[in-house]
């Protein structure tokens, strides 16, 4: 981990030309160069102009100076930001003037990664100061805002409240079991416990929907050789990524494009036709075909015919119904009207790629599917890391729960607690280490 007793700077606008260029600088020394390098007094939260000046007393750039005292900044030190003209030139002599003086570059992330070292940010809301930088879409870019807000860390804070009293009361029985507290005739004990899995499993419905928010959907085109898979992912993405021809088998690796649907990002992926391969290539084509079936948030599967065969609908039968989508392609040579009907557990939609002919009707399916997704308030921009430590947190109380219930192992329980505890605590960035911290400021930007 970087030394946070020393005086970081970095370039904090993006790189080229603007008309403004911002440059950020934290810890103990910021004041005395920020001092050494313009010509006036700096007064806390006070905008002023000055002149930028190197060491040889000679302007560098103009602008106006704010200094920041601590603990009132962004990152809990002392910080000043020097707002000069948005030429990269001027911008790194000015960084480089203020690197002599004792200052040094910052790493990625490492502003953010003192609030949270500072008290000034829990780890949920340095998350999203990231999410918010990288957010593609309106929704997603409020959800982070919310999250910077505080409502993500408030619902774990909840959670780690009610399982601290569920252990406080667990383990005092223990300690004290002279004094006859029996924990096993307390049926509050398994009610308290249920109400917090209850709270828990909507936390995580909402952190795994929020996660597809902030990461989008992969809709992955799966189908036999030659049925206008190809043609219906250009059509979608308004592009010409995927060859289109008339020979089966054209398409021999993945190919991919984005496009967003009611603020939700959605990856188009074209995958090679399922058949008995006839060479090698077509072989790994077909095998990497697979795995992006495997990994889906949305399959589509394109037939030519107005029925389906047991060899099409199995490449899908895995897959959650609600999250299928059997598209009927090329209707114009077989005479079937443009329509969408349920047939048994599937969504059919018939169309023709090659005459823009009930495209929409594919659409509106993927426009309602992201608006089931999408729709609550409640949603939470979550990673990875805390659906694997909500998953974990529940796991570890329903565990609990069972020991307690069936074999009376109030020590179980009460470690149970304790680990429950202690995965939510890492969530909030209570708990943590040095590891984990590097890991998640590096993937932000310079300057922040």
């Amino acid at each position: 981990m970087p030394d946070s007793r020393d005086t970081i700077a970095a370039i904090a606008t993006a790189p080229g030309k603007s008309g403004i260029g911002i440059i950020r600088i934290s810890g103990p020394k910021c004041l005395d160069i920020a001092q050494a390098i313009t010509t006036t007094t700096l007064k806390p939260r006070s905008v002023q102009h000055t002149d930028f000046l190197d060491h040889n007393r000679e302007i560098i750039d103009k602008g106006i100076v704010i200094y920041f005292k601590a603990p009132g900044s962004y990152t809990g030190e002392d910080v000043v930001e020097f707002q000069g003209h948005g030429s990269m030139v001027t911008l790194n002599l000015l960084l480089k003037e203020i690197c002599r003086r004792g200052a040094r570059h910052a790493s990625p992330g490492e502003f953010s990664q003192r609030a949270f070292l500072n008290g000034k940010l829990d780890l949920v809301q340095a998350e999203a100061v990231a999410d918010l930088i990288a957010s593609t879409s309106e929704k997603s870019a409020r959800q982070a805002i919310r999250s910077l807000e505080g409502r993500f860390s408030a619902r774990i804070l909840d959670l780690v409240e009610a399982v601290t009293t569920v252990r406080v009361y667990v383990e005092s029985a223990l300690d004290f079991s002279e004094e006859e507290i029996d924990v096993l005739a307390d049926a509050e004990i398994p009610e308290k416990i249920k109400t917090i899995l209850d709270q828990l499993d909507r936390l995580l419905n909402d952190a795994v929907a929020g996660k597809k928010l902030r990461e989008g959907l992969n809709v992955v085109i799966v189908g036999r050789p030659n049925v206008g898979k190809s043609s219906l992912l250009n059509l979608l993405s308004g592009s010409n990524k995927a060859i289109v021809t008339g020979l089966a088998g054209t398409t021999r690796d993945i190919i991919e494009d984005t496009i967003y649907l009611d603020g939700l990002a959605m990856t188009l992926i074209d995958t090679a036709g399922i058949r008995d391969p006839e060479n090698e290539i077509e072989a790994e084509g077909i095998k990497r075909s697979q795995e992006q079936i495997m990994g889906a948030d949305v399959l589509v599967l394109v037939t030519d015919n107005q029925e389906t065969t047991r060899e099409e609908t199995d490449i899908v039968q895995d897959h959650p119904a609600e999250q299928v989508f059997i598209v009927h392609n090329k209707i114009d040579l077989y005479g079937h009207p443009a329509t969408s009907k349920k047939i048994l557990e599937y969504q059919h939609i018939f169309l023709s790629a090659s005459n823009n002919e009930g495209v929409d009707y594919l659409i509106d399916a993927l426009q309602k599917l992201v608006g089931e997704n999408n729709s609550s308030e409640d949603l939470v921009l979550a990673r990875e890391r805390h659906i694997h430590l909500l998953t974990n947190t529940r796991d570890m109380l329903t565990s609990g729960l069972e020991d307690f219930h069936h074999q009376g192992q109030v020590e179980l329980l009460a470690e149970c607690l304790k680990s429950a505890q202690k995965s939510l605590g890492e969530i909030t960035g209570e708990v943590h280490n040095d590891d984990l911290l590097g890991e998640i400021f590096s993937r932000f930007c310079i300057g922040k």
